[in-house]
């Protein structure tokens, strides 16, 4: 193996132009990029390659041509008139110590520009630019921009803490002053031109039904904070 770096990529053919790292630098083109890829999408892992990128050049000691590019699964051992130079992938990964990798040592870290994904033993977490979501056995955290954040408990109770949570206040506040109105003295009484007071009973039989609605709406906003 010869460590390696990536100077051109063609995501269409799969293969990249690489130059070798050594005393006497050699450029190869059109190598075949390593990944994963097993039939019929059933499963792949690809890691995309771009200018720079760092890995190393597997060589073969049996012409590789055939099988990359006829498909044929019979490899013939006894050729042996190719270029060895080329008869090579390069596998992607391999860097610098001096690199940073920005990898979690307590678990598995993928990460691709901004977005990163982190697996650990209790907790998977989805983070990039602007938001992230935290996963874990008790909750489920979401977070976008700065100031909004949702959180969802294994009880399935949700906590709010944005402009949304303002609402929920505010609405509460609306709701109980409307339920105070239906049980504050005077408020149902009727004033004629006389200036007589007199009860009005016309929605009196409603007012319990609606206080027991209004509770019942107000309880249950509550219960979202």
């Amino acid at each position: 193996m010869i460590p390696a770096v990536v100077s051109t990529y063609d995501h269409k053919t799969k293969t990249a132009c690489v130059v070798t790292v050594e005393e006497l630098p050699i450029e190869l083109p059109d190598v075949p990029i390593w990944n994963i890829f097993c039939g019929d999408e059933k499963a792949t892992f690809y890691v995309p390659v771009e200018e720079g990128t760092g890995g190393m050049l597997l060589y073969f000691s049996v012409d590789i041509y055939d099988f990359l590019y006829k498909g044929k699964q019979e490899v013939d051992t006894k050729r042996a008139n190719f270029e060895p130079l080329g008869n090579c992938i390069f596998i992607p990964g391999l860097n610098s110590f001096l690199q940073e990798n920005g990898a979690d040592e307590n678990g598995i870290t993928l990460k691709y520009g901004k977005s990163t994904a982190l697996l650990k033993n209790d907790v998977f977490t989805l983070t990039c630019d602007t938001g992230s979501v935290t996963i874990t056995k008790d909750n489920v955290k979401l977070k976008v921009g700065d100031d909004n954040d949702v959180e969802i408990t294994s009880a399935g109770k949700f906590k709010v803490n944005n402009s949304t949570a303002e609402l929920l206040t505010e609405v509460v506040g609306i709701l109980e002053q409307l339920r105070d109105l239906h049980i504050t003295p005077g408020v149902w009484e009727y004033v004629n031109t006389a200036g007589v007071v007199t009860p009005c009973t016309v929605n009196a039989i409603q007012v319990p039904i609606v206080l027991g609605q209004m509770n019942a709406v107000i309880n249950k906003i509550k219960t979202f904070n």
